[in-house]
């Protein structure tokens, strides 16, 4: 599935942030890191949100849901058996720690 295409590559953006961080600990400073990787580390992170939410539609409900009981009962159901919300919160959270350490990284 998609989401869990972005979960990995949410965490492997988070994990190279964390090396990073990691350095600047040892070190006092990022001047190791290139200004290009941390950009594009930015980049990809800010796309995997609007990927989520724009091409999958994770927090739209489609139009076929609305139009019977039955239907929408299907559409929660499988939500709900697939882990969508929870599985989404959980890429949500690792961007927004790549965010925050993204932000601390252009300060120094």
């Amino acid at each position: 599935m998609a989401l869990d295409r972005y979960a990995e590559v949410a965490e492997r953006m988070l994990s190279n942030f964390m090396h990073m961080n990691s350095t600047m600990k040892r070190r006092g400073d990022f001047k190791d890191v290139k200004k290009h990787k941390l950009l594009s580390l930015v980049a990809e992170n800010n796309m995997i949100l609007t990927d989520i939410i724009a091409k999958l539609g994770l927090q739209e409900r489609f139009d076929i849901a609305w139009k019977s009981t039955q239907h929408n009962e299907v559409y929660e159901h499988l939500r709900g058996e697939l882990e969508i919300e929870e599985r989404f919160s959980i890429v949500q959270t690792k961007v927004s720690i790549a965010l925050r350490l993204s932000y601390l990284a252009r300060l120094t």
